[in-house]
């Protein structure tokens, strides 16, 4: 099997970017929430603040334990790793595939998600590192494979 698409540094750096913002954040507000004399906006700040805390360590963690190799190929099947299953798509069932770059605030990063459309459903893999490069490779590799098939 060989390897196209391969796991972005991108989103976790805006993971612990993001982190280390809200974390001092949190605490600040904390302090804040504890020397306030009104009852009610206290409890309310400090259950909000620890559940978006809980939310981005939760993000950075399984940001970090996604696998390496998200698509691999083979001479019939491309492959989507997932972090507990892996996807078989058969390159005959394939109708297109369309790469998603993400974007925040007029920037254009050069990760983002692998769309493919088969016969029978859509998947989609998100973090793909260089995501427009890997959807052309995965076009030219489908193309083959129909054009080796044809031939036969």
């Amino acid at each position: 099997m060989k390897v196209i698409g391969k796991k972005s540094h991108g989103d976790f750096i805006i993971a612990i970017v993001l982190s280390a913002i809200v974390l001092p954040l949190f605490v600040l507000l904390s302090a804040l929430a504890i020397t306030s004399t009104m009852e009610g906006n206290q409890n309310l700040i400090l259950i909000t603040g620890g559940l978006f805390t809980v939310f981005c360590i939760i993000y950075v963690v399984t940001t970090a334990i996604r696998p390496k190799e998200l698509i691999k190929y083979d001479n019939d099947h491309f492959y989507f790793i997932y972090r507990t299953k892996t996807i078989t798509i058969p390159m005959s069932s394939i109708v297109g595939i369309t790469p998603r770059i993400a974007q925040a605030r007029g920037l254009r990063y050069t990760f983002g998600k692998i769309i493919i459309r088969t016969s029978n459903g859509r998947y989609a893999i998100d973090g793909v590192a260089d995501v427009e490069n890997v959807a052309i490779e995965m076009t030219f590799i489908k193309e083959e494979h129909k054009s080796r098939n044809v031939e036969l």
